[in-house]
């Protein structure tokens, strides 16, 4: 009997020791998967606008995130556009409920640092505290809106769709006037030759 209570504490204990050294390296690999994901985003919306290490960006772009949700309440349907807004030089968000036609229904400031807004988790937590049920929301998309001295430069859209074998991510940049500027294939597993050529510049550029 002590020999398996042995056995079994010894396994138990080595478990656990296990699952926190994993738990440990999850964490630190998942921060630097979501900052490497980040720099790509960032550097993928920079080529998009024509900047590279060459032309690199003027100081005064600035990029900002618009949120789409659709929000229901019984049989009501509203547009939820969860929106940057500046106020005394601090950047907050607000969710902007439009009705099916486009008229205003309400708005409510959400409890949110623009820097967290881009985690979905964080995005809806601060969602929830405004919406109460039976109101209910579900994400939509997403469109980034690029800023220079107070004047709109661009509009990126970040997307994703199903491929042959995965899901393709993409970015598509469109100028003030909706004119297409480039597409970007951010990732992607097709086979070489074959689905792969979506990477491929002759593809990409003949959407301009």
């Amino acid at each position: 009997m002590k020999q398996i209570l042995r056995i079994t504490v010894g396994l138990t204990v080595s478990c656990l020791i296990a699952a926190f050294i994993m738990g440990a390296v999850f964490t630190v690999t998942d921060k630097r998967k979501k900052h490497n994901e980040h720099l790509n985003v960032q550097e993928t919306m920079l080529g998009l606008l024509g900047y590279s290490k060459k032309n690199p960006p003027p100081g005064d772009l600035k990029f900002h995130r618009i949120y789409r949700y659709i929000v229901e309440d019984g049989k009501s349907k509203y547009l939820g556009y969860m929106v940057p807004v500046e106020e005394g030089g601090k950047e907050d968000y607000q969710l902007v409920l439009i009705g099916l036609k486009g008229d205003f229904v309400s708005s409510y400031k959400l409890s949110i640092a623009p820097e967290k807004a881009e985690e979905a988790v964080e995005r809806e937590a601060a969602i929830n505290q405004v919406l109460k049920p039976p109101k209910t929301f579900t994400y939509a998309d997403a469109v980034i809106v690029a800023e220079r001295g107070g004047k709109r430069v661009a509009y990126l859209l970040p997307g994703e769709f199903p491929g042959f074998k995965t899901f393709i991510t993409v970015m598509l940049a469109l100028d003030p006037g909706f004119k297409i500027l480039g597409l970007e294939i951010m990732e992607q597993e097709e086979d070489p030759g074959l689905g792969a050529e979506i990477s491929q510049e002759y593809f990409k550029n003949q959407f301009k």
